[in-house]
């Protein structure tokens, strides 16, 4: 799920990649030992897909979320902080 919604985002089919990775992500959240880096950046793409559309304000929680996993992996690039 999560690759192909990464695909349709790198076409600009933002708003289909929507609910593939909300799905992806509800999954990914309820396994244990999940990577908070893969996390963090599944989040981020989320919320780049809500900010394109109607749901700009559930993209600042999607944003504030990558941010905190992004800095809890340590392992994130700065540029995507």
């Amino acid at each position: 799920l999560y690759n192909h919604a990464t695909y349709l985002t790198q076409i600009d089919a933002w708003s289909e990649a929507e609910p593939l990775l909300e799905e992806s992500l509800d999954l990914y959240h309820g396994l244990a030992g999940a990577d908070p880096l893969a996390l963090g950046r599944g989040e981020l793409l989320l919320a780049r897909c809500l900010a394109r559309g109607p749901r700009r304000a559930e993209a600042r929680q999607h944003f504030a979320k990558a941010v905190a996993q992004l800095e809890a992996s340590g392992r994130a690039d700065p540029r995507e902080l």
